[in-house]
């Protein structure tokens, strides 16, 4: 299974880039593991620098989109960012649907 994901890491990037409007940053292929499976992730570190003013207020800034099988073996993905206060604490939020064919709206 490794292997359909890997050959699939530069498509759903390029299609991230178009659908996000982020740009640019290098995505590290993460083979993860929890009690029942394996699963797979593509892993960024924002650079700060583009954060503008929030760069006052965090570090560890990273965007991560989970990989994930359909029955007929496609492929659909989330994407997330994760970040961490500089006073304590960390949060995160969903930025587009599971199936990675929208981003999330808010309410």
């Amino acid at each position: 299974m490794r292997e359909l994901f890997e050959s699939k890491v530069v498509e759903v990037v390029e299609e991230f880039e178009v659908k996000s409007g982020i740009k640019g940053l290098n995505f590290e292929f993460q083979e993860k593991e929890n009690r029942k499976e394996k699963y797979y992730e593509l892993v960024a570190n924002i650079p700060t620098s583009m954060l503008g003013i929030m760069s006052n207020n965090m570090r560890n800034v990273q965007i991560i989109i989970s990989l994930r099988k359909t029955q007929d073996d496609e492929i659909y993905y989330d994407a997330k960012f994760e970040y961490e206060h500089k006073d304590g604490g960390y949060n995160g939020m969903n930025v587009m649907t599971a199936d990675g064919t929208q981003p999330v709206r808010g309410i």
